[in-house]
């Protein structure tokens, strides 16, 4: 514990939680240094004494968005009841119809079920009471139907406990990116108050972002006006989830500078959450053109826009959930991006967020082979993305590992190396192989040749 491979321990103990089975002794050396140390400290079982440095560490994380809620339902302690309770995707799946169910479209299908979170509720409140009211606040009270005040209101109380933190953002700014058609915004703000800075009301950012979206000046001026590491965090978020298309590319310079200035912790907690708005394909959709005008930017923003693009024919509504029509033609992925920034993108995260990057790199191998391709596939590296129907696209034939025609050069490349490439890569090649080289069946091989002979014989 506490080593430079803590974090590898940990990732790997998370199948069987084997986090449970620390010792008090082993717990407090926990260094959790690595930025994904304590997701993986979480989803691996650990749970450390209440009001204990290791649970404020843990609590901390989950606040800052760098617990992405995939092993939500693995968690314990204090830290685990808070992402199962403000789960993200919980909040996500409200948007379809305002009933977070399992049972809804399998893109949300993955947050913690009722029960679990009914149970994270329960332990909250005997927590602390305050609890209770953000509980209630996430809910639809009377009056509330069609309207965006459970995102709201939840965000605020979550914060009024905490304080201003990310996972209370991010809950407000999904409120804003719902459908305009199917709701109106609503919930409670505070008098004088403001969307950023030191004491944030994340009602009023909800209804001020579906206000402004389209107004760049207001972008700008919050830009100029809040300095502060969260605040340019959020508005970055807010940014690239909710704002029109045309402030998107008038503020790139702006969110290019943003990301580089960031602190690398709250880079990643931004780019987790993009990733988890791109894939539930909520908000608006952005035209592949602004890559082209976003050309002098870091891989890392072109990431955050790759998150969002526009692969259906003409405007898809705002955060409405549409699938490309049968026959209509298909739109390479990231078509303006080099092969060389691609690479970059790759290397930036070897986790989920990068799967724009993955489906553009299938696309490409699958339509013109080459070594420089391969190349690209190997720079993403290992990386395990089981791709859901969060991005309906990716399922597509067209953009299907599975189908990919590779030279048999490439094929014995992959073979030779599969700790070098995506698994799932590597997971069709040998199917590929086999299909594109059938062998003889041993047994008729082996009697033929007598193999198996007997002196009798």
């Amino acid at each position: 514990m506490g080593g430079e491979r803590e974090t590898a321990w940990l990732q790997a103990a998370v199948p069987w939680r084997g986090g449970r089975f620390l010792e008090a002794d082993q717990r407090d050396r926990l260094a959790l240094a690595q930025v994904s140390a304590p997701a993986a400290a979480l989803a691996a079982g650990v749970t450390p004494e209440a009001d204990s440095p290791l649970e404020e560490h843990l609590v901390r994380a989950v606040l800052d968005g760098l617990c992405p809620p995939a092993f939500a339902e693995s968690t314990t302690g204090f830290a685990g009841n808070l992402l199962k309770a403000f789960d993200p995707r919980f909040f996500l799946a409200m948007t379809e119809g305002g009933v977070a169910s399992r049972t809804t479209r399998s893109r949300f299908a993955d947050h913690a079920s009722n029960r679990q979170r009914s149970l994270a509720w329960q332990r909250l409140r005997e927590r602390d009471a305050r609890f209770g009211k953000a509980q209630a606040a996430s809910r639809f009270t009377k009056g509330q139907k069609g309207t965006t005040s459970p995102w709201g209101n939840a965000a605020r109380a979550l914060a009024a406990i905490v304080g201003p933190c990310w996972l209370a953002a991010e809950i407000a700014i999904i409120g804003a990116s719902t459908s305009r058609n199917e709701w109106t915004t609503g919930g409670d703000l505070t008098v004088g108050s403001e969307p950023f800075g030191p004491d944030p009301d994340y009602g009023r950012l909800l209804q001020v972002l579906r206000v402004s979206e389209a107004d760049t000046a207001w972008w700008k001026d919050q830009y100029g006006t809040y300095t502060d590491p969260l605040s340019r965090g959020v508005w970055a978020l807010a940014l690239v989830c909710v704002a029109d298309a045309s402030v998107v590319q008038d503020c790139l310079g702006e969110l290019d500078a943003v990301v580089a200035a960031l602190p690398p912790t709250m880079v990643t907690a931004l780019t987790w959450s993009s990733s988890r708005f791109g894939k539930a394909y909520l908000g608006r959709r952005l035209p592949t053109e602004i890559l082209t005008e976003s050309a002098p930017l870091s891989a890392r923003t072109h990431l955050l826009l790759a998150h969002h693009e526009n692969l259906l024919p003409g405007d898809p509504p705002r955060g409405e959930w549409v699938v490309r029509p049968v026959g209509a033609p298909r739109k390479p992925p990231l078509e303006p991006l080099t092969l060389d920034r691609l690479r970059e993108m790759a290397a930036l995260d070897r986790g989920a967020v990068t799967w724009p990057v993955h489906r553009a790199l299938r696309v490409r191998t699958a339509w013109e082979p080459t070594s420089e391709h391969l190349e690209a596939l190997r720079a993403a590296g290992p990386a395990d993305l089981e791709f859901d129907d969060a991005a309906d696209l990716l399922r597509e034939a067209e953009y299907a590992v599975e189908d990919v025609d590779l030279p048999d050069i490439y094929l014995k490349s992959i073979l030779q190396e599969p700790a070098c490439y995506p698994r799932r890569w590597v997971k069709s090649v040998p199917l590929r192989w086999s299909q594109q080289h059938p062998a003889s069946y041993l047994a008729p091989i082996a009697e033929e040749e007598g193999w198996f002979a007997s002196d009798a014989d």
